[in-house]
């Protein structure tokens, strides 16, 4: 009778075992994902260092656009404020493409705008800022989307 009951135990965790391993190998379970091969560009550790590396000339460039808004006509202050703009959209133009090429496009969207605006600024023509800083911003405004859908690898 034991070695009966021992079959019978035995029987029931063989059978057991075959039901979970067929649920496993069922379930689609596959080797682990390489932790080297980022899932998403948005999950790349180099795309994400290059974007931390350009966080300083993106608010530099706000403040700018921010400064030159808000003048009114030529003068010293406003030369400045130009020349800041000036500065910075060729900072943006000239840093180095990212890891990921399709994000280059939509991240510099604009920007070629802001720079003929603070061209059209340094010569005193402040119609023709604003209209190219309003064009850069519709332009970089319509990108956001495309940028968020890049890095989440859609």
């Amino acid at each position: 009778m034991r070695k009966r009951v021992w079959l019978t135990i035995s029987g029931v965790t063989f059978a057991l075992l075959v039901a979970l391993g067929g649920i496993w190998m069922a379930s689609g379970a596959q080797q682990p994902p390489d932790p080297t091969i980022p899932a998403t560009p948005g999950s790349d550790t180099h795309v994400q260092k290059w974007f931390k590396d350009r966080e300083a000339l993106q608010v530099e460039l706000n403040d700018a656009l921010f400064a030159v808004q808000e003048l009114t006509g030529p003068s010293p202050e406003s030369t400045r404020a130009c020349a800041r703009l000036d500065r910075v959209t060729q900072w943006l133009l000239l840093t180095p493409s990212s890891p990921h090429q399709p994000l280059d496009a939509p991240v510099d969207a604009g920007i070629t705008q802001f720079s003929s605006a603070a061209l059209a600024c340094l010569r005193g023509d402040f119609p023709a800022m604003r209209q190219q800083i309003d064009d850069g911003a519709t332009q970089r405004g319509n990108a956001v989307d495309a940028i968020d859908e890049i890095l989440d690898g859609e």
